[in-house]
């Protein structure tokens, strides 16, 4: 599990950019989504790599999707702006 807490703001806006993509149902050809994961990775310093790693990031999707509106992230426009926002614009 990863604390959406204790991560960074930057981290946390990763997060609520995958929250599309998630919710539309992503494939092995949403290079966005994988590139996303892997910022993710680089922006905790690959703290939660290892087994499991892509399974946890995307529990912590969603968990951003369900806290949105009490965690902060960096970001432009609002959150309802974000995840209505087509996913091949």
């Amino acid at each position: 599990m990863i604390p959406l807490g204790g991560i960074s703001e930057e981290a946390r806006t990763i997060l609520v950019k995958a929250i599309p993509y998630q919710k539309g149902g992503f494939n092995a050809e949403d290079k966005e989504y994988f590139q996303l994961y892997n910022d993710f990775q680089i922006e905790t310093r690959h703290k939660y790599v290892g087994d499991g790693s892509f399974n946890r990031f995307q529990a912590a999707v969603l968990g951003m999707s369900r806290k949105i509106k009490t965690l902060t992230y960096k970001g432009t426009g609002s959150y309802e702006e974000l995840i209505t926002k087509g996913r091949n614009e």
